[in-house]
């Protein structure tokens, strides 16, 4: 079957400007997964998947698409999986290694990024009715709630909720604004706003008054539902960094799929060889130390949640 994720992207025409890719044209299925257009041999991926949904929106009506999609899981028996996730938590690593092990793949959930909130969307799951012999992970930063909890018990996805030290978490964002990555559903930054507020000495007061609330509601969701009796794995990325095939292989048992441990191995391999992409992290346990020192806003608001919700443990993402 044709998987339109996997194709290769198409060369760029050299002479052309912005990097547009070249016009799809001639092409035909050859072996496997490769498509020929003329003189190549691949095509640009993401044309080829614009055109696929444009003609799957076009002809397929959306509660066909979600039958074929349901059915289609059924006989195959694969399985979804939500990774939610803290930013810079690791999210981007554990989702490649479960979609490097054979049979899964990686998908997005969310119509767009930006400043949206990252909230799943029906359409951009049912859509891939075409892909329902493999088992797929979703990763996105979305916090618990009816919407969520909706579609992922209409889909049968399960649900895990990776978590890392808050304040490891404010040190990588605000170094990750640092190499230019300022939109966010977090806070609405700009370079002269950052400027502004870096000539000021406010940005640990910034990242205080807006990234850490979103971050505490994140968990506090997730806990509180779990504590409701919603079902969910719980994963720190402590505990990812320090023994990524245990976590892997707890991961995989939580959600009824059998792999051994050589297989997962194999999969973080691949994912470590591989060039760290931008929205990586860095790594590093225990960088936040210090973050918010003299910073009283970020303590106080801390203490207002653990006063707040006291039969939560947040030890998890304080520790």
């Amino acid at each position: 079957m044709l998987d339109p994720y996997r194709l290769l992207c198409l060369p760029w025409c050299s002479g052309s400007k912005g990097r547009k890719p070249r016009l799809l044209s001639g092409f035909a299925p050859s072996q496997g997964n490769a498509l020929t257009l003329g003189n190549s041999s691949v095509i640009d991926a993401r044309a080829f998947y614009r055109a696929y949904l444009s003609f799957n929106s076009a002809i397929v009506p959306a509660a066909v698409q979600d039958v074929l999609l349901k059915i289609g899981k059924k006989c195959f028996g694969t399985r979804s999986v939500l990774v939610a996730s803290m930013p810079r938590s690791g999210s981007t690593y554990l989702a490649l290694s479960v979609a490097g092990i054979p049979g899964w793949r990686s998908r997005s959930a969310v119509p767009s990024y930006g400043r949206r909130e990252y909230e799943l969307e029906a359409e951009q799951i049912r859509r891939d009715w075409i892909a329902s012999g493999l088992n797929v992970v979703y990763g996105h930063h979305v916090r618990c709630n009816e919407h969520t909890l909706a579609i992922a018990d209409h889909y049968e996805i399960d649900v895990v909720v990776l978590v890392r030290n808050i304040k490891d978490i404010c040190r990588s964002f605000s170094d990750h604004v640092d190499a230019g990555h300022l939109t966010w559903p977090y806070v609405v930054l700009d370079e002269v706003t950052l400027r502004h507020v870096d000539r000021s000495g406010l940005r640990p007061s910034l990242v205080a008054s807006t990234l850490l609330p979103w971050l505490l509601n994140f968990y506090v969701g997730w806990k509180l539902h779990e504590q409701a009796g919603g079902r969910v794995l719980f994963v720190r990325y402590e505990d990812l960094v320090d023994n990524s095939v245990g976590s892997l292989v707890h991961l995989m048992d939580y959600i009824g799929t059998s792999v051994n441990e050589q297989t997962i191995e194999n999969a973080i391999e691949s994912v470590s060889r591989t060039p760290r992409q931008g929205n990586m992290n860095v790594g590093v346990i225990g960088r936040g130390e210090g973050y918010f020192r003299g910073e009283p806003i970020a303590d106080a608001l801390i203490e207002v949640f653990l006063s707040s919700y006291p039969s939560i443990d947040f030890s998890p993402i304080l520790a």
